[in-house]
């Protein structure tokens, strides 16, 4: 669905302006809330990236080649968050381990260490590109590669459409009529109300993406898990 038909709906929703009159209105007020209304939708794609894994959104990385003794590498200029990292030494191809600053010295004894990484760490930016980690730090030229999320281009054009906005237009405005309703029309409760609705949305879409994945099996929630284990018990 184009952004322009998605704010027809969250206009509706919130019981504002029409579009058509929205979008035309020359008043500072009107102009600023027509501004917000394009944040709305792109806060809430961003939403949707964040909790959701879509494949059709995800991107690699180029395989980018290691230096003996290098800790840091730069990432593409629309890296936002890491999916998979894959390593190739000489012999094979195999996943690192992400690990964070709060528990880097927990998983890696020593920072300093050269070998064949097994684990990686985001941190920093280096001319605005996203820096990766390797640890152990490489000790000869091998190469690495990832899947992440990208960042999102903000819309602001009627026909904008992206495949998050056709796949899943309903979570889209649910997040977005959420966004409206706390930055239009200043109402919390009814923010959290669609923003609930737009949580229940991911985990359908999180469900339905992994569906295609043969490997993937649903394991049932604990109140599920504990009333069978009562009915058996009796």
């Amino acid at each position: 669905m184009i952004l322009q038909n998605c704010e027809k709906i969250i206009l509706s929703l919130i019981g504002f302006d029409r579009y058509s009159a929205l979008s035309v209105d020359t008043n500072a007020e009107k102009i600023e809330d027509f501004a917000n209304l394009h944040t709305c939708v792109n806060l809430a794609r961003e939403e949707i990236k964040i909790n959701t894994t879509i494949p059709s959104l995800l991107k690699w990385t180029s395989a980018i080649a290691t230096v003996a003794s290098q800790k840091a590498y730069s990432l593409p200029s629309d890296f936002d968050i890491p999916v998979k990292i894959f390593y190739t030494d000489d012999t094979e191809e195999f996943e690192l381990e992400r690990v964070y600053p709060a528990n880097l010295l927990e998983k890696v004894k020593d920072t300093t260490a050269e070998g064949t990484p097994s684990w990686y760490m985001i941190l920093g930016e280096s001319s605005a590109l996203v820096q990766i980690e390797l640890y152990n730090i490489p000790n000869k030229v091998h190469s690495f590669k990832g899947i992440y999320k990208p960042v999102l281009t903000e819309y602001t054009t009627a026909s904008n459409e992206d495949t998050i906005m056709k796949r899943y237009p309903k979570t889209v405005i649910n997040f977005a009529t959420a966004f409206a309703f706390q930055t239009i029309k200043k109402d919390s409760a009814m923010h959290d109300k669609y923003f609930a609705l737009g949580l229940e949305d991911c985990r359908k879409i999180d469900l339905r993406e992994k569906a295609a994945d043969s490997s993937y099996r649903e394991l049932p929630d604990s109140l599920l898990r504990n009333r069978r284990a009562d009915r058996l018990s009796k």
